[in-house]
């Protein structure tokens, strides 16, 4: 399955030499040959490679790493020399998992179904448990199954990883240390960097088409248990992290320069320039990120240079073999470690316990950029450093400004929180500001701490804001856009000669312009939005051709996969009989109204508009903008979720484990938790409600009672 193996077997066949003596020859350890004929060494080191090109004379760096695979080939192999760690029913299951995608995927039969991450990507996300013709349990241990093989198939070679690349793209990753960028932006650049060596791209040939085919071979060869979305993600960090590369002067020396994005909608929703972010950024990955990592102090001067200016440890005892001893052990000593540690503490280096991990890094940076961003777009002032970001008025005003675009984004009561208190660590450790000050940002911190458990107050009051009228007109939202287009497309059609002349060519057939297909698609939103309150990214990320369903009855189920959703179950979005032929108008008519030759290959129900590839990024935002037009609401998209459980509820209070289906959660105990105010305020409304019938039906019995002596009706005063 390594063509590299496969040539050095042919090369020992011929010569009769053992797989030692050719390792010798290479200058190697005896094992060297062994380990990459038995799978433990994948592909040598450059060097290696090269040397044994020579000796054996097949150029093997032009070799492919491995092999197609067919699924016979994978059933032989898993028969006679399966993995170790794999027990006998697994085995079993996976040789059944394999006959099962040869069957259902192709007609070519085992021996010519190849095993590649994207024809197995694509079938299994493309079909379904009911396609199938199979139980969801079944189809879930099949799909387990093949992803193991995926993982099997990947084992039997590795990629060109950056440690067998030479040259200048090395060198470009060898220096990233130099320059202050973190473990995590290596890890980032590595695989990328590797990757344009092993294409053959110059460093001044870098174009933004070439992050798109980074892109496309993640999707390719990257790992299957990713999303797609997850793999464009890391393209998109990949694409920032080198224009931000491209800023410095030795990376430009090597002919870095920053390119434009290929990816679609990829813009940030403040609308901040992004060279007005870049000297706060750049301190924070230049000097932040390497203080909060425990490998400098706060004016940038590193441990090692700290530690060689302590005074050497002192020896005093009189014991020589003693004296020895600590001399020994020197700076490594218990007491002297100890010692060493509170004067590196005093010196403002972080120690292990109070140092950031890298995920912690990348998130309070992100929260930072947010605050920047959100203080900008609110007053047009720019943070440029670390010590503005860290003076309390700044940031009282950067934090009541993130908290105020959140709610409008729905990200959650608790980010404005969790951002401060990373500004709080920078303002006492990093900036040094005074106890007062630091003090100061601690009541901020409690000043947006969330109190409650469940909704926020914030969308509770927003719910307490549906009257009757406003829940008629939300639930009514889409068929009134409906009705308005069709009036506007049957004015227009009606409108003169011009008019007619177009009817007649067209047919009956309906023409839409962009503005009333935009409308429509947000009708389409939200009827989806109502009919499973699905998460927003579940509701961006429908794709045509893997997640619609058509159902015996002729209505449209919307399926997603597991990997899609927040709780990692499989999510089913029925549509009623009338949004289904909604649905089906949508697609037919009104969606090939939002293509462009742009965008013409993208399969998602609602397309970026400037890609092929995502989805419309600003829909959600159109349809909340729609709701506050037509409803008189300024809700954040999810809120839909609160709303429907909010309606259902004040219908029926005892609707608990219904609306915990509805929203997908996995516990009921979730459910109550969010909506236990709810259900209390509900059930009393319905109590006095309640009350309410009963004091009318005494009433209408007095008021018999009276009319039946004669007493004028609707006189109750006697009755006082």
């Amino acid at each position: 399955m390594n063509p590299i193996a496969d040539a050095i077997r042919a090369h020992i066949a011929e010569t009769g030499k053992s797989m030692r003596a050719l390792s010798l020859e290479l200058g190697q350890g005896e094992k060297f040959i062994a380990d990459i004929l038995s799978g433990k060494s994948k592909r040598p080191t450059p060097e290696a490679l090269e040397r044994l090109s020579e000796k054996i004379g097949v150029d093997l760096r032009a070799l492919p790493v491995n092999r197609q695979i067919t699924v016979a080939d994978m059933i032989e192999r898993l028969r006679k020399d399966p993995p170790t760690d794999w027990s006998a029913s697994r085995i079993r299951g996976t040789i059944s998992a394999l006959g099962w995608y040869a069957k259902n995927s192709s007609a070519a039969g085992p021996e010519h179904t190849i095993l590649d991450r994207p024809s197995m990507r694509s079938f299994l996300s493309g079909t379904t448990a009911a396609a199938q013709g199979v139980e969801p349990n079944s189809f879930s241990t099949y799909a387990s199954h093949l992803r193991d093989v995926a993982d099997l198939v990947a084992r039997t070679g590795r990629p060109l990883q950056i440690r067998d690349v030479t040259g200048p793209w090395r060198q470009a990753y060898d220096q990233m240390s130099e320059h202050g960028f973190t473990e995590w932006d290596k890890g980032l650049a590595g695989p990328f960097l590797a990757w344009c060596s092993g294409q053959g791209i110059g460093i001044r040939d870098v174009v933004p088409e070439t992050f798109q085919s980074y892109l496309n071979m993640r999707l390719t060869s990257g790992k299957l248990t990713a999303s797609e979305a997850k793999h464009r993600k890391v393209a998109m960090e990949v694409h920032r992290l080198w224009n931000r590369l491209a800023t410095q002067d030795a990376y430009r020396d090597l002919g870095m320069r920053a390119v434009a994005s290929p990816f679609g909608d990829d813009r940030n929703r403040y609308g901040m320039p992004p060279e007005l972010l870049e000297p706060l950024l750049a301190e924070f990955d230049r000097h932040v990120v390497p203080w909060v990592r425990g490998e400098t102090a706060p004016d940038g001067t590193p441990v090692d240079v700290i530690l060689d200016r302590l005074s050497p440890v002192q020896v005093t005892s009189g014991n020589c073999k003693l004296a020895q001893a600590k001399k020994y052990i020197g700076k490594s000593s218990r007491t002297g470690r100890k010692d060493r540690e509170a004067r590196l503490s005093a010196a403002g280096v972080l120690l292990s316990r109070a140092q950031w991990q890298y995920n912690t890094v990348r998130k309070a940076r992100a929260g930072i950029k947010s605050l920047a961003m959100a203080l900008w777009s609110q007053t047009g002032v720019v943070l440029e450093s670390i010590e503005e970001l860290t003076d309390p008025e700044l940031a009282e005003a950067a934090a009541t400004a993130l908290d105020e675009m959140t709610d409008e984004e729905g990200i959650g009561s608790s980010y404005v929180e969790s951002v401060l208190k990373k500004v709080k660590k920078l303002a006492g450790g990093y900036v040094g500001r005074s106890a007062e000050e630091v003090m100061a940002i601690s009541s901020l911190i409690s000043d947006f701490k969330p109190d409650f458990a469940g909704i926020a107050p914030r969308n509770r009051r927003k719910l307490q804001q549906l009257t009757p009228e406003r829940i008629d007109r939300f639930l009514a939202l889409s068929e009134e856009i409906v009705a308005e287009v069709n009036r506007q497309q049957k004015s227009r059609r009606s409108g003169g000669r011009k008019s007619r002349k177009r009817k007649s060519a067209e047919g009956n057939q309906p023409r839409f312009d962009a503005d009333p297909a935009a409308q429509l698609e947000v009708a389409l939103a939200h009827d989806i939005m109502l009919a499973r309150a699905p998460r927003t990214a579940n509701l961006l990320c429908i794709d045509l051709a893997h997640h619609v369903r058509r159902r015996a009855d002729g209505g449209i189920t919307i399926e997603l996969p597991p990997d899609l959703t927040k709780t990692k179950m499989r999510l089913e979005i029925p549509l009623g009989t009338a949004q289904s032929k909604f649905f089906d108008a949508y697609v037919e008519h009104v969606r090939p109204a939002l293509m462009t030759p742009v965008n013409a290959g993208n399969t998602h129900l609602f397309p970026a508009r400037r890609s092929p590839h995502g989805h419309y990024t600003m829909l959600t935002k159109k349809l909340v903008d729609t709701v506050h037009h037509r409803v008189g609401m300024r809700i954040h998209p999810h809120l839909y979720r609160h709303i429907v459980g909010w309606i259902w509820l004040k219908e029926d209070p005892n609707a608990l484990p219904a609306v915990q289906k509805l929203l997908g959660h996995k516990r009921l105990e979730t459910t109550m938790q969010f909506y236990a105010e709810l259900d209390e305020t509900l059930t009393l409304q319905h109590w006095a409600d309640q009350l309410e019938r009963k004091s009318d039906e005494r009433n209408s019995r007095v008021e018999t009672k009276y009319r039946g002596r004669g007493k004028p009706a609707g006189d109750n005063s006697a009755a006082a």
